[in-house]
C-alpha cells in the first residue's frame, strides 16, 4: 500500500484520495502536487486517478499514474527567481532578437530612459541613439556581437526626453540548444553623474 512507500501523513493524502475518486466516480486528472518521500526529500508529481468498473458499471478500484515532473518545477522555479532577480536589478536590462527589435525591458531601464515598458517593446535601440557615436563605431559592436563574442564598451544615449546620458554597457548574444544565436542581452550601468563627478575633480 501506499504506507509501504510513502512517511505515513502522505501515503493518508493518497489513501484518502483513493477513497474520494472510487465512492464518487469522479476522476483526478493532472493535478500537479508535491509529495514527500520516504527519505525525506520532496518530489512533484503531475497526478491522475480514474476509476475502474466492472461491466456493469461497478466501480471495483482505480487505476493512478503520477508523472515526475520535478525536474520541470525546479526549471520553472529557477525561471522565477532570476526573472524577479532581473526585473528588481538597479541595472538596466534589455533583451533583443537577432533584428535588434526589443522584445524586453526591465524597470530600470524604464528609469533611465524614460520609456516605457510598452514604448519601448517593438522599436529598436536607436531610439536611445544620441548622434554622439558614428557608424563605425555601430558597425564594429554589431561585428562582434554576430560574430558571437560579447560587447563592452561606453555609451552616450538619449533619454525620452531628449536629454543625454552615459552609460557603461555589456551586450551579450544568447544561443539555443543548437548554438544559433537567438536573442542579446544588453545589461547596461548609468555613469552619467559618476562622469559629471569625475569632470569636476578635473576642473578643480
Amino acid at each position: 500500500s501506499d504506507f509501504d512507500f510513502y512517511p505515513p501523513e502522505q501515503a493518508e493524502v493518497f489513501a484518502t484520495e483513493d477513497r474520494e475518486v472510487t465512492e464518487t466516480g469522479q476522476p483526478i486528472l493532472n493535478r500537479e502536487e508535491r509529495i514527500v518521500l520516504r527519505d525525506g526529500s520532496g518530489a512533484w508529481l503531475l497526478t491522475s486517478k480514474v476509476p475502474l468498473r466492472d461491466a456493469s458499471g461497478r466501480t471495483i478500484g482505480l487505476a493512478g499514474c503520477g508523472l515526475d515532473i520535478t525536474d520541470r518545477k525546479r526549471a520553472e522555479e529557477a525561471h522565477a527567481r532570476l526573472a524577479t532577480a532581473v526585473e528588481q536589478s538597479a541595472e538596466a536590462v534589455m533583451i533583443t532578437d537577432v533584428n535588434a527589435t526589443i522584445l524586453y525591458v526591465n524597470p530600470a531601464f524604464e528609469k533611465t530612459t524614460g520609456y516605457t515598458r510598452e514604448e519601448a517593446i517593438g522599436q529598436t535601440p536607436r531610439i536611445l541613439k544620441s548622434g554622439q557615436h558614428d557608424a563605425e563605431f555601430y558597425c564594429r559592436m554589431w561585428a562582434t556581437l554576430t560574430g558571437g563574442d560579447v560587447w563592452s564598451g561606453h555609451l552616450i544615449n538619449k533619454r525620452k526626453n531628449g536629454t543625454l546620458y552615459e552609460e557603461d554597457s555589456s551586450i551579450s548574444p544568447v544561443r539555443d540548444a543548437a548554438g544559433e544565436i537567438v536573442n542579446y542581452v544588453a545589461v547596461k550601468r548609468d555613469v552619467t553623474d559618476e562622469r559629471k563627478r569625475e569632470a569636476q575633480m578635473l576642473r578643480t
